[in-house]
């Protein structure tokens, strides 16, 4: 039988189709299978965390807030996404959301920023309803 070869273009082609091994994913609820129970607390170890972009996985449902989630000089990019049915899962539920309720009276749901030094950075939301902050 004559050996199968692939030729060196086709092997470079398929390797840079590869998504980045290097990204965290981290899930936020009280269930097993989760890295934490407070979305700050995720968020602060995602915005440190170096070579993502990283995920933020929201079970689906309420969670209410007692402050304003922070991000604020993230070292890549973050994507916060709800919907999740349980914290193992490794896409959300279809047609699931998660709400993001503020019950702190003068807090905003979510404050995000960047400074021009820390470089061009992207928070994408996914599957979130934020209501009940202030502007």
């Amino acid at each position: 039988m004559k050996p199968f070869a692939l030729p060196a273009a086709f092997i470079g082609i398929a390797i840079l189709a590869v998504p980045p091994a290097h990204a965290e994913v981290y899930s936020v609820g009280a269930e097993a299978g989760c890295t934490h129970s407070d979305l700050q607390a995720a968020v602060d170890t995602a915005r440190t965390a170096p070579d993502g972009p990283h995920r933020i996985k929201l079970l689906a449902g309420e969670l209410v807030l007692s402050g304003d989630v922070a991000v604020f000089n993230p070292g890549s990019n973050i994507a916060i996404e709800g919907g999740y049915a349980s914290c193992d899962d490794a896409s959300p539920a279809e047609g699931a959301r998660t709400v993001l309720r503020q019950t702190s009276a003068g807090d905003s749901v979510m404050r995000i920023g960047s400074s021009p030094a820390n470089g061009r950075r992207y928070i994408t939301l996914r599957r979130l309803t934020l209501t009940g902050g202030n502007a």
